[in-house]
């Protein structure tokens, strides 16, 4: 088995990875800024390593060589004063410079689909890593996934009771992926030869059928409106002006609306499932985990990671 260092265990799919490669045999460390959160999602390891990835030096004495090197650092709400490229851009790069100099045989990052056709910020600053992943002399994954449950869900938690926007025509396409599919899907990629994999879940929908289910699951009345490609325009425009601390965010989103956002289906967990334990049981990931994988309750040595804090889009950072 590999020994594996994973960078933003704490975030809403490094949690699931951290699982996954605990359960799949491999000696992990994790990277991690808060020790606290850590301890609190008792996340399985077996050695952690506190960094704020300023400097690799500092990683590369505390783990004198690795196998692989996973980062799915990234951040989806702007905290600490950092920004997109703080993040998604210069830590990655240390951390590459940590695995060439570790001697790691491979470097696994977790992008988005898409992001090297997109304008926004977000998208820039995990294209700009992603080329100077692709030139470097290390072995490389690169996954872009679609999108995740938890965006969706987040959606539904901000519309409830309220409006719920169709952006352009509706009939773009979509099919986002569970986190514990995804890193189902990424152990596998680590044994695979192709270098960059797209990936979403195991079924697509229209942004018309998508806000339709997202309404059907809300618990008050909520009105579906269509915004039209000029005012989606328009809003594109404000957003790209304004400091992307207060608009990055929703920048991305008005650009991944304007196009498909659909890749390879994969997976077992179906989202109209999710939704409906997600606003039925605050334990939502429980019940539909073990109907699609029932090693989801295999007892960690050091704990079972309490996934469900991820419910919670205020805790979807990776870092």
């Amino acid at each position: 088995m590999a020994h594996i260092v994973l960078a933003g265990a704490t975030g809403y799919l490094g949690r699931y990875l951290a699982q996954q490669f605990y359960r799949d045999g491999h000696q992990l460390g994790l990277l991690i800024r808060d020790e606290k959160k850590l301890e609190r999602l008792q996340i399985p390891h077996h050695y952690v390593v506190k960094t704020d990835f300023g400097n690799s030096a500092h990683l590369q004495h505390e783990i004198p060589s690795c196998d692989i090197v996973v980062s799915c650092l990234g951040i989806t709400k702007q905290q600490d004063g950092l920004s997109y490229d703080d993040v998604d851009y210069a830590m990655n790069a240390r951390l590459l410079e940590f695995a060439q100099n570790s001697q790691a045989k491979q470097f696994m990052y977790i992008s988005v689909l898409n992001a090297e056709k997109m304008q926004n910020r977000l998208c820039q600053a995990k294209a700009k890593f992603t080329r100077k992943l692709k030139s470097s002399n290390i072995d490389y994954r690169i996954i872009r996934p679609s999108g995740f449950f938890s965006d969706i869900q987040n959606m539904l938690q901000q519309c409830d009771g309220k409006c719920l926007p169709i952006l352009g025509n509706g009939q773009n396409s979509l099919n986002p992926i569970h986190g514990q599919d995804l890193a189902q899907f990424c152990a596998e990629a680590l044994k695979q030869t192709k270098r960059e994999l797209n990936i979403g879940g195991p079924l697509t929908y229209t942004q018309k059928e998508l806000a339709q289910l997202i309404q059907s699951h809300c618990k008050n009345p909520t009105k579906i409106f269509q915004l039209g490609s000029n005012l989606q325009a328009a809003a594109k425009f404000i957003c790209r002006l304004a400091p992307e601390r207060w608009t990055g965010s929703a920048e991305f989103i008005l650009e991944a609306s304007s196009m498909d956002m659909d890749a390879k289906s994969y997976g077992d967990i179906k989202l109209e499932d999710f939704l409906s334990h997600s606003q039925s049981n605050s334990n939502c990931f429980s019940s539909v985990e073990i109907s699609a994988n029932n090693s989801a309750n295999d007892n960690l040595e050091n704990g079972k990671s309490k996934d469900d804090h991820a419910t919670n889009p205020q805790e979807a950072n990776d870092v």
